[in-house]
């Protein structure tokens, strides 16, 4: 087992281990170039097993850590205790997090993410829903993206300190819109202005919420939550499970 940085990897091996294990997006080189300060992998000569590695680099030593947008990595092929104790003497601080159970860890978190495969709302949800639904603004599923990622930049920067530097959400949104991955669900006034909306990661078998936004005063009257409710609706029709990409 050896790690090798990005600049390095075999991207075709790479990527047929990734489909052969069935891995989520987030291991793909194009989601990890466009949301990881530095990654690599840590594989065997044959590109049989292995794991992707986002890492920082302070004070000239790596520092694993989950990039923004990422949720976990996959761990995959043959890949045991054995093969994380060689990971843990290569990258020794940080943060990794996977689906997997190694067993003897020092330390660990569990993690649950929130997926639906049926709707159920609560009474607030549904005031606030029933509430938007009577000022009739136009919602649309759409690949125009740019005006909305302004948007949620404006309605976010002063409240996640992240977002005063749009990326990296514009440059994995461009990627994902390549890779025909990307959703956008638009919010629009009777005078067709864009007040709020969605994007979102889709799937083959689930559609994963990225990030969304909507102005304050939209915001106030019910949007984010029809606009959740017709994300959630669509995924369903689709017969898709609807992950809320680690929303809280």
């Amino acid at each position: 087992m050896r790690f090798i940085a990005r600049e390095h990897i075999d991207v075709e091996k790479w990527v047929q281990l990734l489909q052969l294990n069935h891995a989520s997006v987030f291991s793909y080189p194009f989601y990890l170039d466009a949301t990881a300060e530095n990654w690599g992998v840590f594989v065997d000569e044959n590109y049989s097993k292995g794991i992707a590695l986002p890492y920082s680099i302070r004070l000239g030593q790596k520092i694993a850590y989950v990039p923004l947008f990422g949720r976990y990595l996959d761990v995959l092929g043959d890949f045991g205790e054995q093969e994380f104790s060689l990971l843990k003497n290569e990258i020794q601080v940080g943060s990794i997090c996977f689906t997997s159970d190694f067993g003897n860890l020092d330390t660990f978190t569990v993690k649950n993410h929130q997926i639906l495969n049926e709707l159920r709302l609560n009474t607030l949800a549904k005031r606030k829903i029933k509430s938007f639904e009577k000022l009739n603004y136009n919602f649309e599923f759409s690949n125009q993206k740019d005006d909305l990622l302004s948007l949620i930049h404006e309605e976010l920067a002063f409240k996640i300190h992240v977002f005063k530097h749009l990326n990296p959400l514009s440059e994995l949104s461009r990627q994902l819109m390549i890779e025909n991955k990307l959703g956008v669900l638009r919010c629009e006034s009777h005078e067709h202005v864009l007040v709020g909306g969605l994007l979102f990661i889709e799937l083959e078998e689930r559609i994963i919420y990225l990030k969304g936004a909507f102005r304050e005063v939209e915001k106030k009257q019910g949007g984010m939550y029809l606009a959740m409710y017709q994300l959630i609706q669509y995924s369903l029709k689709k017969g898709k499970l609807f992950d809320f990409g680690g929303l809280s």
